[in-house]
């Protein structure tokens, strides 16, 4: 599967880079919510089957201001996204009930379980 992870910690985003790829999944990655914004508002981009995002990044846009922003850009149907976040769970909730569609992921990031919501992701779902 073609991932994109949006995280700005280095350290968090080479982990799930490793992590990912060694499961043979193709890895693109950004810093924060504009860059990816930036690659794919490009004519001919090719959105990811996951978009893998940390809720809480730096720069004024946060992870789930990022997805609406894509899905403005978008009209078709976005990949999958997966919000991993450090916040507590009142946050989580909250992004549970205003984005239902997505999933929800706390840090720290246990990695089988990220690889099982991937799992769940197959592009045949979509």
């Amino acid at each position: 599967m073609n991932i994109s992870i949006v995280e700005d910690n280095d350290t968090v985003r080479e982990m799930l880079t490793i992590a990912l790829s060694l499961q043979g999944h193709h890895i693109s990655t950004y810093k924060n919510g504009f860059s990816l914004l930036e690659k794919l508002s490009t004519m001919h981009a090719d959105l990811p089957d996951v978009l893998l995002v940390d809720e809480m990044l730096p720069g004024g846009l946060s992870g789930v201001e990022t997805v609406h922003h894509l899905r403005m850009m978008h009209p078709t149907p976005l990949p999958s996204v997966i919000f991993i976040t450090g916040a507590g769970s009142v946050r989580i909730r909250h992004i549970e009930e205003s984005l239902p569609e997505v999933a929800v992921l706390p840090k720290p990031i246990r990695i089988k379980a990220l690889l099982q919501l991937i799992e769940a992701q197959k592009p045949s779902c979509l």
